[in-house]
């Protein structure tokens, strides 16, 4: 097992650790993944193994078209979604599926994120979209992902939670709590007043950074 892979599954179980304790998931729902730097194949955490007790060697590689390359145990479910994100954006290092209360809710109410706050443009890119409901575990559903997705770094899937994106582990994780976070406040905006979201001028100011960022043409 190469260094990179070992710290790669490493980092899995320490942000697959996070997912509960921070009401990220519930169980064994969810699943993460990371990019093998200057190889076509991806780390995922497998299926039906509790976060807490998930061990770096039971964290399986696949290359970019699914096939266990190493491993003993069993991709999560949601792998055809994560490679397509992988095979989509170049720019992705990190992929986290997670299953979020306020991120979940605007999810099923199919109500899409606007920009609420300067920061946030420039850390998803933009409105987060909900992408239209498809069975888990398919195709269908990695497509409908990606559509909704675009070139920004988050999307709610219709009755299915969110799923975030970044170049790497850390900042995939963080993108996951920041959505949660503006959807929390988002939520409870619409509990008590019409929500007031950015000017035009500063989402498009904000957007341009965020590319720029990317590297998005």
């Amino acid at each position: 097992m190469s260094d990179v892979k070992q710290k790669l599954r490493e980092e899995l179980v320490k942000y697959g650790r996070l997912m509960p304790e921070r009401n990220l998931v519930v169980g064994k729902s969810g699943n993460l993944s990371a990019r093998v730097p200057g190889e076509d194949t991806v780390l995922i955490t497998p299926s039906m193994i509790e976060y807490e007790v998930l061990k770096p060697e039971e964290i399986p590689l696949v290359n970019l078209e699914g096939e266990v390359l190493e491993g003993k145990t069993v991709p999560s479910t949601e792998k055809i979604m994560h490679l397509a994100v992988y095979n989509a954006r170049k720019d992705v290092g990190a992929v986290i599926h997670a299953h979020t209360i306020y991120g979940t809710i605007l999810g099923v109410v199919g109500k899409p994120l606007p920009p609420l706050i300067d920061e946030m443009a420039i850390r998803l890119g933009g409105q987060v979209e909900v992408a239209e409901y498809k069975l888990a575990g398919t195709p269908d559903l990695a497509q409908s992902a990606i559509k909704g997705l675009g070139n920004r770094t988050a999307v709610f899937l219709a009755n299915h939670g969110t799923l975030c994106c970044g170049k790497d582990l850390k900042e995939a994780f963080h993108v996951t709590e920041f959505l949660e976070r503006m959807s929390q406040i988002y939520v409870i905006s619409l509990m008590i007043g019409k929500p007031n979201p950015l000017p035009e001028e500063s989402i498009k100011f904000e957007t341009e950074v965020y590319k720029h960022l990317h590297g998005i043409k």
